[in-house]
């Protein structure tokens, strides 16, 4: 019997966010609240309680979180985004304001079909908020994304 190359479950490509130190655990209680997202596991430091990895599930999607050590630099806010489709932008976008995320750009129809709304959580990440509304044939000049 062979071994299937990925996990079972797993996506090909998934992120990895790297936070500042004391970052994660307020990460993932802003995702829990804003997306329902789940802590499927975490690994900390015993020295200190840092996290040194940790996988968290938002719907079908799985990604890692882990913080830095002070001695490895700092992240620039902004510099991490995802896209999430979410089933009402509106709502899912004053959750996360609700959450204390900074907007970034309000709920907005696009001419590509989706209504749109980004925010910045607290560690610095931006989540592009996507629901689709109407889909767009196929060779339209509009199909495709254009922020």
């Amino acid at each position: 019997m062979s071994v299937p190359w990925k996990a079972e479950g797993y996506p090909t490509v998934s992120p990895y966010y790297h936070v500042m130190e004391g970052d994660a655990l307020p990460l993932f209680e802003f995702l829990k609240n804003v997306f329902g997202a789940e802590l499927m596991w975490q690994h900390l430091e015993e020295t200190d309680g840092r996290v040194v990895n940790s996988e968290v599930r938002i719907g079908d999607s799985r990604f890692n979180i882990s913080e830095l050590h002070a001695k490895e630099g700092t992240i620039a806010p902004g510099t991490h985004h995802a896209l999430v489709y979410v089933e009402d932008t509106d709502a899912v976008y004053q959750l996360a304001l609700q959450a204390d995320a900074i907007s970034i750009m309000e709920p907005t129809d696009m001419p590509w079909g989706h209504r749109v709304a980004c925010v910045m959580d607290p560690s610095g990440i931006r989540w592009h908020l996507l629901t689709q509304k109407r889909i767009i044939p196929e060779g339209s000049p509009t199909r495709h994304w254009h922020w």
